[in-house]
């Protein structure tokens, strides 16, 4: 299984996520993104954490 963190929750990321949730070998763990309401919108979809900064995205891997 291969864990991702997608970086921006527009349009493109949006997309990314879905395929990322979809897929049976990997799986979407977190999305970070400036806009609160993106990510409200990825937490409520996705039931994964989120952050404002892509810096703690990447921490959090760690």
């Amino acid at each position: 299984m291969i864990r991702f963190g997608v970086i921006g929750y527009g349009i493109m990321g949006k997309l990314y996520s879905r395929i990322i949730a979809e897929s049976p070998r990997t799986e979407l763990i977190c999305v970070a993104s400036k806009n609160e309401g993106s990510r409200n919108a990825a937490e409520e979809k996705y039931n994964i954490l989120v952050y404002d900064r892509s810096e703690s995205l990447v921490i959090s891997f760690h």
